[in-house]
């Protein structure tokens, strides 16, 4: 891991702000980190260094987990965070020591999915608040997943979602030294919790050399280059989550319909990334999807045709076929490295959804293809980038 520029003991004094949890998929993680960053920013908070594990963004310590650095590039994060720093977690540690319990809070965020009885004490304040069980009951998986392990014995506060997102600047906070921030999520009800952060991200996100080296090496073992293939995309988890909210009538028959649109433009040449390979895992999609009447009823009886098409429609790959790191990782590594795959991709065809939330990991994908410079390897005018809507398709 590389050093961030600049004395750390400059910052031996700061504020410093740890993010417990984020649950999200690393495409959706990505926008959590530049929340993150722009809250650090406005607050006057240094940020601790998160961990990558299971396609989530966690707190350092979390078991298993592996380093940001990972998947994506430190440097730009940290540049993005000045004059603030990114700081290790066993600096954070250091300085925690050193302060006062009276200087710490962690503070879980409550969101509209809440409990209305939880939301009707804290929806109305502009501060910290005393948690009600109801709260406390909802985030069970959150406090017992970081604020056991990092904060125990720390005063736990109740702090709106909302307030925060009409503040943006932490100012709430700012009477603590140490915050531990638990529940954090990129948006509420698809309102963004801070504004503009989806264009941030373009210049404080890059993916690791890691993960470009790690498909670099795929597609040696399939005798490709960059800018030698086409690539498919195709999340099936959310494509029958749309179908399912369209129509649960026939909705296995129309996923199989929609996949016909896609190996029209499949070959020998083209890589297949889907996320058919990984639901099973207990680590991704299947495991907070499959409780939804949509999984049930549409992807899980189509699944082993969408396998048969996946393995069958060009050169098929998922995150088993990727070693990062002495470990090898499997999770989040499917859709980062499909996102540099097509950053380099001669075309990209994709399956756009847009019910009941669009693809935060599809709508990076195309941001990259259109805003970044002139390809060595891939010139802008040959690339291509087709939305499939289950109709025609759409260049962009």
């Amino acid at each position: 891991m590389s050093p961030l520029p600049g004395p750390q003991h400059q910052h031996a004094h700061g504020r410093a702000l740890l993010i417990g949890d984020f649950w999200e998929k690393l495409a959706g993680a990505s926008i959590a980190l530049t929340t993150a960053v722009s809250l650090c920013t406005r607050g006057g908070f240094d940020l601790v260094e998160p961990s990558v594990f299971s396609s989530e963004l966690v707190d350092p310590e979390a078991p298993k987990a592996l380093p940001l650095s990972t998947y994506f590039e430190r440097e730009p994060i940290a540049a993005a965070l000045a004059p603030r720093a990114l700081i290790s977690a066993a600096e954070w540690h250091a300085r925690v020591i050193a302060t006062p319990m009276q200087q710490r809070a962690a503070v879980l965020i409550i969101w509209s999915d809440f409990p209305r009885e939880c939301r009707a004490a804290v929806e109305n304040r502009t501060g910290l608040v005393r948690c009600p069980t109801s709260c406390t009951a909802r985030a069970r998986r959150e406090l017992q997943a970081a604020f056991t392990r990092l904060s125990r014995g720390w005063p736990l506060a109740c702090l709106a979602g909302a307030a925060l997102r009409r503040s943006q600047r932490l100012a709430v906070l700012q009477r603590y030294r140490h915050v531990v921030l638990l529940n954090l999520r990129r948006h509420d009800d698809a309102t963004p919790l801070v504004s503009g952060a989806v264009a941030r991200r373009d210049s404080i996100m890059q993916p690791s050399g890691a993960i470009i080296h790690a498909a670099r090496r795929f597609l040696a073992s399939h005798g490709l280059a960059f800018g030698t293939f086409d690539a498919v995309q195709l999340r099936s988890n959310h494509v029958a989550h749309e179908l399912y909210a369209v129509s649960s009538a026939g909705c296995p028959k129309r996923l199989a319909s929609c996949l016909e649109q896609l190996t029209a433009v499949a070959s020998r040449s083209t890589v297949i990334a889907s996320d058919i390979a990984t639901l099973a895992h207990s680590h991704q999609d299947g495991e907070t999807h499959r409780r939804h009447a949509y999984m049930r009823h549409c992807l899980l009886p189509a699944a082993p045709m969408v396998l048969r098409w996946y393995r069958a429609s060009g050169i098929a790959f998922n995150a088993s076929d990727l070693l990062l790191g002495a470990g090898g990782a499997d999770a989040g590594a499917l859709g980062m490295v499909d996102l540099v795959l097509a950053s380099e991709a001669r075309a990209l065809t994709a399956v756009d959804v847009r019910r009941p939330w669009p693809s935060a990991f599809l709508e990076w994908i195309v941001r990259r293809r259109r805003r970044r410079p002139k390809s060595r390897i891939v010139s802008m005018a040959a690339s291509r980038t087709s939305l499939v809507r289950c109709g025609p398709r759409t260049a962009l």
